[in-house]
């Protein structure tokens, strides 16, 4: 599908991070609402719920379900894309896909997941099936848990992300906390800096917005960088 208008819509698809849910992310859609956008927010696969509901999903249906919001909102225009943690690799793994340029104006991201693992982390990953018997969840926050074995697909997404950013061709800004502690800012930069289109930028916040003040800062990235 091809768009005859090259203006973008006013329209943001959110991808929210992983054990998250779209309902974290009201405030950022009450600020962008005043500024005349449209956040369109909806979960993942497996999300809004427990973490038993995470039990047989894949990384895959994560990106059909990415896909799918962003066909049916790119309709009437290009709709631009806000990931954030394991949504910011989705958002440029989906982003790269063959076709998605035509209904992708640009793509943020804010506490983008890509991080780099050590050689026991790996090898930790590659026995999670293993693993699982006997510690069946992995604690993601402090609140959060999820099946141990979907550390793989957590791994899937960062390695097939890291290598969509190395041929990136969707304009991206990269919003990264200095004080992120997932998700180490250095790591994050490493990764994304001097990459073909992405702009790496810095904050002083946290890996999720701990205030109304994060959100409204996060907010006004958004609208400067995508104003025509």
């Amino acid at each position: 599908m091809t768009h005859a208008q090259e203006t973008p819509s006013k329209k943001i698809v959110l991808i929210h991070g992983l054990t998250g849910d779209s309902a974290g992310w009201s405030t950022l859609e009450s600020s962008l609402k005043q500024e005349g956008y449209e956040l369109i927010l909806f979960d993942l696969p497996g999300h809004g719920g427990t973490r038993d509901d995470l039990k047989g999903v894949t990384w895959q249906d994560w990106v059909d379900s990415v896909q799918t919001v962003i066909d049916r909102e790119s309709q009437d225009g290009k709709v631009a894309v806000f990931g954030h943690s394991m949504g910011g690799l989705l958002a440029v793994y989906v982003g790269n896909l063959p076709g998605n340029e035509a209904k992708i104006a640009k793509t943020i991201t804010f506490a983008a997941a890509f991080q780099d693992f050590s050689l026991s982390e790996r090898i930790g990953i590659f026995f999670a099936p293993i693993i699982q018997y006997f510690r069946p969840y992995y604690q993601v926050t402090a609140d959060k848990e999820m099946p141990f074995v979907l550390l793989q697909d957590y791994l899937a997404v960062n390695k097939n992300a890291k290598k969509a950013a190395n041929k990136n061709v969707i304009t991206q800004l990269s919003l990264h906390g200095t004080r992120d502690a997932s998700i180490p800012v250095e790591e994050a930069r490493k990764n994304l800096e001097g990459k073909p289109k992405i702009t790496f930028k810095t904050v002083d916040q946290p890996h999720y917005p701990e205030n109304e003040a994060g959100f409204e800062e996060i907010s006004q990235h958004i609208v400067t960088f995508l104003a025509p």
